[in-house]
């Protein structure tokens, strides 16, 4: 049977799973957000198949229930996404692409919301991803020693960034620091911690290998902002440095030996300095930042009321086409959805990481909980979309739920802050 209609046979299961059990379907899709970049059939990415599926099977559940109590909240959070981006679509007049991609996100953060009900349920769905991300890192391994790198790397003037299956290096990057997120949590409350450390280890050469400096920043700027939180109440911030010094010399150190192995230059960290930011110029690389932040604000100041799902916000520099986005996804919602829809925007992803900071603050959120760690991924990708715009990835979105609905399991309903 050839590989293609073995895939086929695959799909078909997995989607026949997520329309009569549309949380298993959750699960599925858990599984395949680390290769869901380049795992396609027919021209489609099979995530957005899965998605299909769990939204009809959904859908025909939810038909059968009148209770929306218990998700009222999340009703209105995702009504504001979905008038945003109807608003959005329509300014644009050009994003069908955009819209309908949105649209299907915010359909499943809104049935993850409603359909984890349980720590166990959560905790299944995180498990899931960073064993599958684990796995997908093995086989990368196994790719370096028998096949071809071209596959899951990025060749750019400063050399070659590792991407695994996904579509970039700092999609890629983002999904290791969810990963070693989650398994330090695991590897805290003492639950397998042998195959936790070896996760944390892997995942921290990767995060190296991707030579994503905004995505190694980010991890070690968010561990130090919510330790030093957290030591206010806690005292925890000798530990975490302990242990942010041992992921980053253990990444450092494995990621050094790859490279030496297969003589890849590491070049935007620090290795071989030719033509990385040391070599271009730091006042060069300043400048062009600077050059597209500017233009970011000068699209606001044009269009208030947003510019939509378009590709209008593009200028030039030096004649070439420099940019559709502004490289920050405060100026880019701004941009795109007008100075009020874009601060309702970043005031729902604010939300939960001002929520979570507040307890750290006030010694109701355990310094080792599943939402301190949760929340260090969450904030690490905020940083990340510092110097990037794209919210709009699938991973980032069920992560940051993930932070959002385990909040909300910590918190008994006569206390709710909601």
């Amino acid at each position: 049977m050839e590989i293609k209609n073995i895939l086929f046979l695959i799909i078909s299961f997995i989607s026949i799973i997520s329309l009569y059990k549309p949380k298993k379907g959750l699960y599925i899709l858990s599984f395949t957000l680390p290769f869901y970049g380049s795992l396609v059939f027919s021209g489609v990415k099979i995530i957005y198949v899965i998605g299909v599926f769990i939204v009809a099977g959904y859908a025909a559940r939810a038909s059968k229930t009148r209770d929306l109590s218990s998700r009222r909240k999340y009703i209105y959070v995702s009504l504001f996404m979905l008038v945003l981006s109807i608003y959005a679509y329509v300014a644009g007049k050009n994003g069908l692409q955009t819209f309908v991609g949105i649209m299907g996100s915010i359909l499943i953060l809104f049935i993850f919301l409603d359909l984890i009900k349980s720590k166990k349920s959560l905790e299944g769905f995180l498990v899931t991803f960073a064993a599958s991300n684990v796995l997908v890192n093995l086989f990368i391994l196994v790719i370096f020693l028998y096949g071809d790198i071209n596959y899951i790397y990025d060749l750019q003037s400063t050399g070659l960034r590792l991407k695994g299956f996904t579509d970039n290096a700092s999609i890629y990057a983002a999904l290791q620091i969810f990963t070693i997120s989650i398994l330090l949590h695991f590897y805290s409350v003492r639950k397998q911690r042998l195959y936790c450390a070896a996760g944390i280890i892997l995942c921290s050469i990767t995060l190296l290998l991707s030579q994503s400096r905004s995505g190694i920043a980010a991890f070690v700027i968010a561990i130090i902002i919510i330790s030093t939180i957290s030591s206010i109440r806690h005292g925890s911030l000798l530990y975490s440095m302990s242990v942010l010094s041992a992921i980053l010399v253990a990444g450092y150190g494995g990621a050094l030996l790859i490279s030496n192995m297969y003589n890849i230059d590491l070049q935007r960290i620090g290795q071989n300095n030719k033509v990385n930011v040391t070599a271009i110029g730091p006042s060069t690389v300043k400048s062009q930042r600077m050059y597209i932040y500017k233009r970011g604000l000068e699209a606001i100041a044009e269009r208030p009321l947003g510019y939509g799902y378009n590709r209008r916000l593009s200028s030039s520099m030096n004649n070439v086409p420099a940019f559709y986005s502004s490289h920050n996804f405060i100026l880019q919602h701004l941009a795109v959805y007008g100075i009020l829809g874009g601060f309702i925007f970043l005031c729902i992803w604010f939300y939960p990481l001002a929520v979570a900071c507040w307890r750290l603050l006030h010694a109701s959120l355990p310094p080792f909980s599943l939402s301190h760690y949760l929340l260090i991924s969450t904030v690490s990708f905020m940083i990340i979309g510092m110097f990037h715009s794209a919210t709009n990835w699938i991973c980032w979105w069920l992560m940051w739920a993930s932070l959002w609905k385990n909040l909300d399991l910590d918190t008994p309903s006569s206390a709710s802050v909601y």
